[in-house]
């Protein structure tokens, strides 16, 4: 069951990414539509979550342990994401997202570090593959790399960091409640996200209304209502998938291994759906990507 459930978090959160880009396209350089896009798509995942919990047997029971635990998983994603935006905008797209991709190693070392977790020699040559997946799939283009700045490294670490120490949150709080209050959680954590992303959508649109040719975003289903729907729908099972394998499956495996599927399945769906070419870099990353996951599995 679990390796079902991490298949379909593989799943949603390739779907996310699909709904990310269809807005991004959209934007135009507008940071507070990105800010108001994750408001209104935690918003109705939050609602929906609540009608589920509050619907199933017993409803909704909300210990502060679970409210405190989640709204601070919330404040660390949307720092994470918001650092990551920072980093895009003033330094080298490609370095910037090979680095925010290394999230993965946080919540694995701190598991094993702070809860104890076992890990294998198989599971570390694997997570070592990983690495070298991701490296391979996000190569430093150009001369990027010499636009670094000391501020453009410290938002990259801000997104590992934030990104990373949100899976972990999440780990903790199943090491101590296992598959308990996983709804309870989620709304937290959304309605946290929420108000972080109202205030900063707020400020950001206030500052970019004043730029000289600033013009109003037209919203519309298909550039931001959809995706939003969609955003809310994939996130959201991809959320409860996790809090469901964090108490059944070690950290080491459990985001290392669904960051990896999800860009195999993004290599795939290029592939056979985009009709794009099969690169000898795809080659190298699908067939390091099985042998990584086979190796997680000893």
């Amino acid at each position: 069951m679990t390796y079902f459930v991490l298949l379909l978090i593989v799943i949603s959160f390739f779907g996310a990414n699909i709904f990310q880009n269809r807005l991004s396209g959209s934007l135009e350089g507008r940071i507070y539509l990105s800010n108001l896009f994750q408001v209104v798509w935690m918003f109705l995942a939050a609602a929906v979550f609540l009608v589920l919990g509050a619907a199933g047997n017993g409803g909704l029971h909300f210990s502060s342990y679970t409210v405190s635990m989640g709204m601070l998983a919330g404040v660390f994603v949307l720092a994470g994401g918001m650092c990551l935006l920072g980093a895009m905008a003033v330094g080298p797209l490609s370095f910037t997202i090979l680095i925010f991709s290394m999230y993965v190693i946080v919540p694995a070392i701190l598991s094993i570090l702070f809860l104890k977790e076992e890990v294998t020699v198989f599971q570390i040559v694997g997570m070592v593959l990983i690495l070298i997946v991701l490296v391979i799939s996000n190569p430093v283009k150009g001369k990027e790399e010499m636009r670094e700045s000391r501020v453009w490294w410290l938002l990259c670490i801000g997104s590992v960091l934030g990104t990373g120490l949100s899976n972990y949150v999440m780990k903790v709080h199943q090491y101590h409640l296992p598959g308990q209050q996983i709804f309870e959680y989620s709304i937290s954590s959304y309605i946290a996200g929420i108000v972080c992303a109202g205030i900063l959508a707020g400020f950001f649109y206030n500052r970019e209304k004043k730029q000289a040719g600033f013009v109003p975003y037209r919203f519309t289903w298909k550039c931001f209502f959809g995706p939003a729907a969609g955003m809310a729908v994939t996130e959201g099972i991809a959320n409860v998938g996790n809090l469901y394998n964090a108490s059944r499956m070690p950290a080491i495996v459990l985001y290392p291994v669904s960051q990896l599927g999800t860009l195999m399945l993004t290599v795939v769906f290029g592939v056979l759906v985009l009709k794009e070419k099969l690169t000898g870099r795809s080659v190298v990353c699908l067939v390091l990507g099985i042998a990584a996951i086979l190796c997680m599995n000893f």
